[in-house]
């Protein structure tokens, strides 16, 4: 049987971890199966990466900062590969050139374009694991192209997709929870849940899994587990399952978020500069003539040299928090149940907005952890 399995930057921290994955998949190999092993760059290498570019220049050329960065991937498959064919099993690493991934778009956050699936398979006559560099593709110029944050989860689930086969997503949590178990330890995981809900989860950062994963792995139906390292349990993401008869399925929790006020005068303007440079907002909404919206604090660093002369007002220490259901915006209920939670503990929500699956909000990062307990009891997504 082919399996592909994906390994994060924590599971491949050192060089103690790759070689426990290395004896995993040789047991693998030793009940016959065949793999196709994803890797992410050895611990906080890219950042490592990123700050030496940094100490050059702040506006660096991303074509160079991508051929940079995939180096992280090559020395995670490489060592891997050293490792496994130490213990005897045929193995070989390979990055996004060797193997045929074409990527478009813009560097630093490019789309897979098409995976040679004939090169692939010739390489697995000839292997039992392949070593993939994840997080990379190759443009029509022939260079390197990054896929953006959690691109080697990308790689994974569009390898799966195009060989037909199971994919596991090795991550630093044991599966998908109703609940950050960083905050509230006694938060509900998941056997399964569905693709729907796990993508609206990813949407409003949950951080579990990145958006584009899921999606491609609905769109062709990958059956996609999520699993901590070396665990045998986790969570498997399915078309569709029980969830979808609760009224609430979980919160997602984004701090990584920074909110916007500016003048509102040329709003279109604003707007188009937003979208010419990338830039995705959200929670928006006019009030007085200020535009309020929130950004990654990874799109903050690119805002602020666009707007750096207009009069804009930021603030850092937000979270937005969403409860997440099916069809949870059409039952009433629900949100007068939010409302009522939050001001028995004091918080009053800001810049409420919804969809056909969740309901969020803005709270103040001091407030989060009470605002995370108080919803987890009252939707009953923690155990007691």
């Amino acid at each position: 049987m082919l399996i592909v399995e994906k390994y994060g930057g924590s599971s491949v921290s050192t060089i103690e971890k790759i070689k426990n994955i290395t004896l995993h998949l040789k047991e693998e190999v030793e009940k016959g199966n065949k793999l196709i092993v994803v890797l992410s760059a050895m611990g906080k290498t890219t950042n490592g990466l990123l700050d030496l570019v940094n100490q050059i220049t702040p506006n660096p050329n991303k074509r160079e900062v991508d051929h940079l960065l995939v180096t992280g991937e090559i020395v995670s498959i490489s060592l891997a590969s050293i490792a496994l064919t130490d213990l005897g099993v045929n193995s070989i690493s390979l990055n996004a050139f060797q193997l045929g991934i074409t990527a478009e778009g813009l560097h630093e956050n490019g789309l897979i374009k098409s995976i040679d699936k004939l090169k692939m398979l010739d390489y697995l006559k000839e292997y039992d694991v392949v070593f993939v560099a994840g997080f990379q593709g190759i443009d029509e110029n022939g260079d390197f192209m990054t896929l953006g944050r959690g691109g080697s989860d990308t790689t994974a689930v569009a390898i799966a997709a195009v060989m037909q086969a199971s994919c596991y997503i090795y991550t630093d949590v044991d599966g998908v929870y109703t609940v950050d178990p960083g905050i509230m330890n006694n938060a509900i995981r998941y056997n399964q849940i569905s693709y729907d809900l796990m993508l609206e989860m990813a949407s409003l950062g949950s951080g579990v899994l990145i958006t584009r994963s899921v999606a491609l792995a609905s769109e062709y139906k990958v059956n996609l587990i999520l699993l901590k390292s070396m665990n045998k349990e986790g969570t498997k993401i399915v078309k569709t399952d029980n969830i979808e008869k609760l009224k609430v399925a979980g919160l997602a929790i984004n701090k990584k978020l920074i909110q916007i006020e500016i003048d509102a005068d040329d709003i279109e303007d604003v707007l188009k500069a937003l979208e010419d440079n990338g830039i995705k907002i959200d929670m928006f909404n006019i009030n007085d003539h200020k535009m309020k919206f929130v950004i990654s604090e990874n799109d903050f660093k690119i805002f602020e040299k666009i707007f750096l002369t207009e009069n804009f007002k930021y603030f850092k220490n937000v979270t937005k928090i969403s409860i997440v259901g099916n069809g949870i915006s059409s039952r009433g209920f629900i949100l007068s149940k939010l409302l009522l939670s939050l001001n028995d503990i004091g918080i009053n929500p800001r810049n409420i907005s919804t969809s056909e699956l969740a309901i969020s909000f803005l709270v103040d990062n001091e407030d989060v952890t009470n605002v995370v307990r108080k919803l987890g009891e009252t939707f009953e997504l923690l155990n007691k």
